[in-house]
């Protein structure tokens, strides 16, 4: 569904609060896993229920959070990607 790759160290602490809303769903990327120079790529997108294990990424996975309370199921993996030029 969306994939989008951006730099770690371009993420700043000037965000927003989040102003709860019904239906909101927040995740938290931990960038302790990524280097400084890496580029972050994260990936949202449907499963269906039991096949998570069919999942193929062109990144190296570093987190996936799958919530399977829902069907089809929702995965967002983050990673790093090689061979990707970032400046």
């Amino acid at each position: 569904m969306l994939t989008l790759g951006i730099p770690s160290g371009s993420l700043g602490n000037d965000l927003n609060p989040v102003a709860r809303q019904p239906q909101d769903a927040v995740a938290f990327l931990d960038l302790r896993a990524f280097e400084d120079e890496e580029t972050v790529w994260t990936e949202l997108g449907l499963v269906q229920p039991g096949k998570a294990d069919e999942l193929r990424f062109d990144f190296d996975v570093r987190q996936l959070l799958l919530v399977t309370s829902v069907n089809p199921w929702i995965y967002i993996a983050a990673g790093a990607k090689k061979g990707v030029i970032t400046r």
